[in-house]
């Protein structure tokens, strides 16, 4: 195995302006972040594990606030690990009030970011729009993390998560244009393995949740059932 070192002194990094990267250590991407000034697109992956099941939004926005003046893109993706996907997942600790801080973003115009996180764990959903961007005109919201204790949802062992997701986005968007004028597009995407298919495009089909918004199911895993929940 070979070590790489960084250059010798502090890196320069300013020539980057997009980044990718999986890291659940907000103390090292808050190094990395500080020395990439001229960042505009931002995709970070954060999968957590049983045997560390903390996800602390502090260090997190406390880490991009780094690039809070030039980040146009913002990918924060929270998942359960691939490798224990057949096993009952733990009960996560997600402190997420300082996720309204993404308010203070205001260069932001495509967030991709866990619809809990903004909607809060609490038995009544946050609404959305306190916490997105003003000049966002993509939104999209992945379903990580939406199987804990959310008090909000129904009980899930019972029924399905999906129709508490559209709810929570229509209220959240009702009266949306004075926050958000220029946001177009909301997609939802779902890596958990929560959203029936059929069933969702029906609603959207028949009703109109938000008026002037396109608003689309995006299906995200490799789950060897997918096929089957497109089909209920």
């Amino acid at each position: 195995m070979q070590v790489l070192d960084w250059p010798a002194g502090e890196p320069e990094l300013d020539h980057l302006t997009s980044l990718d990267v999986n890291s659940n250590c907000a103390t090292l991407m808050a190094g990395l972040l500080a020395r990439t000034r001229c960042l505009k697109s931002l995709s970070w992956g954060w999968e957590y594990y049983p045997e560390a099941a903390t996800v602390d939004f502090d260090e997190i926005i406390a880490a991009l606030s780094h690039v809070k003046a030039t980040l146009e893109s913002l990918q924060l993706r929270v998942e359960f690990s691939r490798h224990w996907r057949l096993y009952e997942e733990p009960n996560l600790t997600a402190n997420v009030e300082s996720v309204s801080s993404l308010l203070d973003f205001e260069g932001i115009t495509k967030l991709d970011v866990p619809l809990v996180a903004l909607a809060g764990f609490g038995a009544e959903a946050k609404s959305l729009v306190c916490s997105v961007p003003r000049n966002v005109e993509e939104l999209s919201l992945s379903t990580g993390m939406i199987y804990q204790n959310v008090g909000w949802l129904p009980d899930l062992d019972y029924q399905w998560p999906d129709e508490g997701i559209l709810n929570t986005i229509e209220e959240s968007f009702r009266t949306y244009r004075t926050s958000l004028p220029w946001l177009r597009r909301i997609k939802v995407i779902d890596t958990a393995d929560c959203c029936r298919g059929g069933e969702m495009e029906r609603v959207l089909r028949e009703t109109s949740l938000v008026d002037g918004i396109d608003i689309e199911i995006v299906r995200d895993t490799p789950s060897p059932w997918r096929h089957y929940l497109d089909d209920i």
